[in-house]
């Protein structure tokens, strides 16, 4: 496994919620899918090096496409969308 300092795992998490918040708020559809992909792609990769992305990762169900909650996210209706986006985003800030 990946080993970081206190201060390397600060900084990275520092800078990877500012960029996944930015792709997340991005107007286009397709940048906002790309950012969960790589999103979901950090959190299999470090979820046991940084902490925060272990509590993302119980969103992930890969019994049932229909509950994980990444691959749903790109599917639901527009109003709902927003919601959990914003939900995502707090998440993500609270975790990290």
């Amino acid at each position: 496994t990946l080993e970081l300092s206190k201060a390397e795992r600060h900084l990275f998490e520092a800078s990877f919620v500012l960029e996944i918040k930015s792709g997340l708020k991005n107007k286009s559809e397709g940048a906002r899918h790309e950012t969960i992909s790589v999103l979901v792609e950090f959190i299999r990769s470090f979820k046991d090096t940084l902490p925060g992305l272990a509590q993302l990762a119980v969103l992930f169900d890969s019994s049932d496409v229909e509950k994980d909650f990444y691959e749903n996210i790109k599917h639901i209706q527009v109003h709902n969308k927003v919601e959990r986006f914003k939900r995502l985003t707090l998440a993500i800030y609270y975790f990290l």
